[in-house]
C-alpha cells in the first residue's frame, strides 16, 4: 500500500475504514490505501465476521455509493441506505418508467435492462455465492469488476441490479 494522495501529504500511506453498528460500536476495521474508494469496502465489513453478517441495513454517505455496490448489496440481501450529496443531479433507473410517481419522474434516467439480468443470472448467482461463502471478499470482486476498461457481462448485469 504505497499509494500517495495529495490530501494526505507526499508520503505513502493508508487510512482506516471502520464499520460501526447502531450502538456506535465498531464490528469491522481495515487499513485501505489512501487513494482507494471506500465504496467496495462497505460490504467487506458486513461479511467480515458474525456480528456484521447479522446486520441487514447499512447506511453510507456519497463515498459509499457505486452501482456495483448497490447491486451486490441487494443480491446479498442487505439494504444499502445512502445519504447522497447533490441528489437532484443523480439519475435513477426503474423497471417501469410509466409507473414512477410524477414527483420523481425528473430523476428517472431510463429503464432497467431486465434481459441483461436474466441472461447473466447464473453468473450473478455464482459471484454472490462465492462472496457470501468467504472465498473472495466483496471489495476484491468489486475492484476487479470496476477495473476493466471494457465492462464484462457480469459487471454490466450487476450494475443493472443496482436498484433495491
Amino acid at each position: 500500500m504505497n499509494a500517495v494522495h495529495a490530501e494526505y501529504g507526499n508520503d505513502p500511506g493508508t487510512k482506516s475504514y471502520s464499520s460501526v453498528n447502531d450502538q456506535y460500536a465498531p464490528f469491522a476495521s481495515r487499513l485501505i490505501p489512501v487513494t482507494a474508494s471506500e465504496a467496495p469496502y462497505i460490504l467487506s465489513g458486513l461479511l467480515a465476521n458474525e456480528a456484521g453478517r447479522q446486520i441487514r441495513e447499512q447506511y453510507a454517505d456519497t463515498a459509499g455509493y457505486t452501482d456495483h455496490v448497490f447491486g451486490m448489496s441487494g443480491l446479498l440481501d442487505r439494504r444499502l441506505v445512502l445519504r447522497i450529496r447533490d441528489l437532484p443531479s443523480k439519475r435513477f433507473y426503474v423497471f417501469d418508467p410509466a409507473a414512477t410517481p410524477t414527483e420523481l419522474r425528473k430523476l428517472v434516467a431510463g429503464k432497467v435492462r431486465e434481459d441483461i439480468i436474466v441472461a447473466n443470472w447464473p453468473d450473478l448467482f455464482r459471484a454472490i455465492a462465492t462472496v457470501n461463502s468467504g472465498r473472495i471478499e466483496p471489495h476484491q470482486m468489486l475492484r476487479k469488476l470496476a477495473g476493466y476498461p471494457r465492462q464484462s457481462n457480469l459487471a454490466v448485469a450487476l450494475r443493472e441490479v443496482r436498484i433495491r
